[in-house]
């Protein structure tokens, strides 16, 4: 019976990273798409391609620049950009820089950050 429970567990250690992988680097070209819609987003002042490119859950929390932008919630957050929207001028350029894009092997988990100007 001791045979049996190691064999066991050595098929559950050896299969359990047999799983699909995520292709990273397409992911990681997702990401970098979501930074890029993030500038038109605020060149253009749309709350619309905003609102299409984050989850509008009342548990989300999104960081910004400072300890004053912190918001917990979908709602509160657009709230937030759409005053910021509005002292944006019309024709202003968005450029990112220091872009970080990351992704864990499994494709579960990706993380990205980033200095707008």
């Amino acid at each position: 019976m001791k045979n049996i429970t190691i064999v066991v567990a050595m098929l559950a250690i050896a299969t359990s990273g047999c799983g699909p992988e995520a292709d990273i680097g397409a992911e990681k070209a997702v990401l970098r798409a979501v930074v890029d819609s993030l500038e038109i987003a605020f060149e253009t002042n749309s709350t619309e391609l905003l609102a299409a490119l984050f989850s509008h859950s009342a548990d989300n929390v999104f960081i910004g620049t400072d300890s004053a932008e912190r918001w917990v919630g979908y709602e509160r957050f657009i709230e937030a950009h759409k005053r910021v929207f509005a002292s944006i001028e019309k024709g202003s350029k968005i450029a990112s820089r220091e872009v970080a894009v990351d992704i864990d092997k499994t494709g579960d988990a990706a993380w990205m950050s980033f200095l707008m100007d």
